[in-house]
């Protein structure tokens, strides 16, 4: 198991919650859980608001949609540049519509080009990149979107939904766009998730202090605290899964996919990640708009 700066930032968070919910004892952190738990119930019938006022009022999700398009491109590259005249391909393709070569032979929708193949710069391979991504087959985009760095139960949703009644759904006619969309949509309701839960734990919290009286009872004062710093593994780990969710709208950058890396090559954290019950919940709230 690969021990990198998520792992160990991981670890601190976990011991750190332990010793404040040792401090703080089990009355105190156990009244904090549940006011976290009201919190996510009471954000669950705000978002869609926040997310409405967020979709209407910035470009963030325009700005998710290339993020993820862009992505996808990458992929999907058909080669590499050998000379900045030419590109020598990587992968064997077939091709979706006819090209005529700078010499003037024409090559027919169909034709396979194996991999190594050299094309001059001139046949407009940004356009024949883009027909290969919209006629890619349903096993190839099986195969794009196992290759999304994002949690294995929205994968398998993108799965799932791939269908010509979503794609309605979210106005769109290719497979690029509705991946694209899809992944938008969720990163919106991610962030107005967790904007508006900040918003209602924290006046939550205000109400904690009225319990301060119930610590100073002498008879339990032991327990109290030893029963918190368990409660706070518990803390802990929610706190972690809420970081892990906040990561998805960033995992088409740089610093995503760094933070993204190190997660992959640790078991702990990788399980984590891929099995984050927030982001399940979220699934199941945000699959009732589809």
């Amino acid at each position: 198991m690969d021990i990198n700066l998520v792992f160990i930032v991981t670890i601190i968070i976990l011991i750190m919650s332990i010793i404040v919910g040792g401090l703080r004892g089990f009355f105190k952190s156990s009244l904090s859980l549940v006011a976290l738990i009201l919190s996510g119930i009471i954000v669950m019938a705000l978002n869609p608001l926040v997310t409405g006022f967020l979709r209407s009022n910035t470009k963030l999700d325009e700005w998710i949609e290339g993020k993820v398009a862009g992505m996808i491109t990458e992929e999907q590259d058909l080669g590499i540049n050998a000379d900045g005249d030419s590109v020598t391909l990587e992968k064997d393709i077939t091709l979706p519509m006819d090209i005529q070569l700078p010499n003037g032979t024409v090559l027919p929708a169909g034709t396979v080009l194996p991999a190594g193949t050299t094309l001059p710069k001139g046949v407009g391979l940004d356009e024949l990149l883009e027909q290969v991504n919209e006629n890619l087959s349903t096993a190839q985009q099986s195969k794009v979107i196992e290759s999304l760095p994002i949690p294995e139960s929205l994968r398998n949703s993108l799965e799932e939904n791939n269908n010509s009644a979503i794609y309605k759904e979210l106005g769109v006619n290719q497979f690029t766009d509705y991946i694209g969309s899809f992944i938008s949509n969720i990163c919106l309701n991610i962030i107005g998730y967790i904007v508006t839960f900040m918003i209602v734990f924290f006046a939550l919290q205000i109400l904690m202090l009225v319990f301060n009286v119930v610590d100073r009872l002498p008879i339990i004062h032991g327990i109290n605290h030893f029963a918190g710093a368990l409660l706070g593994i518990v803390k802990g780990l929610l706190l972690l899964e809420i970081l892990f969710l906040l990561l998805i709208p960033f995992t088409a950058t740089a610093f995503g996919q760094n933070v993204l890396g190190q997660i992959e090559n640790n078991a702990f954290l990788s399980m984590l990640y891929h099995k984050n019950i927030l982001i399940r919940l979220l699934m199941m709230v945000v699959g009732k708009t589809f």
